[in-house]
């Protein structure tokens, strides 16, 4: 019929508010605003609701980087 199918007009349409990870606790992140929120300014907002997010990141980097060391060696 020349048009885009429902699934593909869901896929390019951009809505503003949140998107939610449902786990056991729920994880909000806030989607772009219309009043242009940077990346970094999004990050600040979830860092200082959630603290232990920072540090459980280096920590999984460390980890990643040694395991991939050890990998190469053998």
């Amino acid at each position: 019929m020349g048009g885009e199918t429902t699934e593909e007009q869901a896929a390019t349409t951009r809505v503003a508010g949140e998107v939610r990870l449902m786990t056991e606790e729920p994880v909000s992140w806030p989607s772009p605003s219309e009043d242009g929120d940077s990346i970094s300014l999004q990050l600040t907002r979830i860092l200082s609701r959630r603290p232990w997010l920072a540090p459980a990141s280096i920590l999984g980097f460390v980890v990643v980087v040694l395991l991939l060391r050890r990998h190469s060696r053998d």
